[in-house]
């Protein structure tokens, strides 16, 4: 159970991590409240003690999934030891592709962020904040990262060249396909 891990947590991250399971999988418009107190074990009453709306439950998932993305995204200065770590005997291997979706998506795909970035993914049409973020900080460093990398791999002799920008954008969309 999802919940279980936080039982001795404060309500306050117990309403988060359940606006999480619920966002994720329903949807946030989808989402009420009531819902939200239900899988917490709280009155609706109580959740406002906590947070003034649904949309602040949102705010927070969203400033802890940026925060989080800053402090664990790889930079290029990581690409390579990055690569020394991948075995690369017969050129581009699965060891790369596996590690470029976990730079991106260091967890499975029922972890907490990934489910943030499910939602966020979904609300940036509603919310430009969100949609900014997305757009800017969240796709473009990944696809950045990704250009970086394998003209990096292109540039040691690993990888025959090709157009790393086009083949970037193109991994990335499949990334997220798969992971939303």
């Amino acid at each position: 159970d999802y919940m279980e891990h936080t039982d001795s947590s404060n309500t306050r991250d117990r309403i988060v991590t359940a606006a999480i399971h619920l966002y994720a999988s329903k949807g946030y418009a989808e989402t009420s409240l009531r819902e939200i107190a239900n899988e917490v074990g709280i009155k609706v009453s109580s959740i406002y003690n906590h947070f003034p709306s649904k949309e602040a439950i949102l705010d927070v998932i969203f400033n802890e999934y940026s925060t989080w993305l800053r402090e664990t995204s790889p930079q290029n200065e990581d690409i390579d030891d990055l690569i020394a770590g991948a075995n690369l005997e017969n050129g581009m291997t699965k060891d790369i592709l596996y590690n470029l979706m976990f730079f991106t998506f260091p967890e499975t795909e029922s972890s907490r962020y990934t489910k943030m970035l499910k939602i966020l993914h979904y609300e940036a049409i509603n919310n430009e904040k969100i949609n900014t973020f997305m757009e800017y900080e969240n796709i473009e460093s990944s696809v950045v990262f990704m250009r970086n990398m394998f003209n990096r791999l292109i540039e040691l002799g690993h990888l025959q060249p090709f157009n790393a920008s086009i083949v970037s954008s193109l991994l990335y969309s499949i990334i997220l396909a798969y992971v939303t």
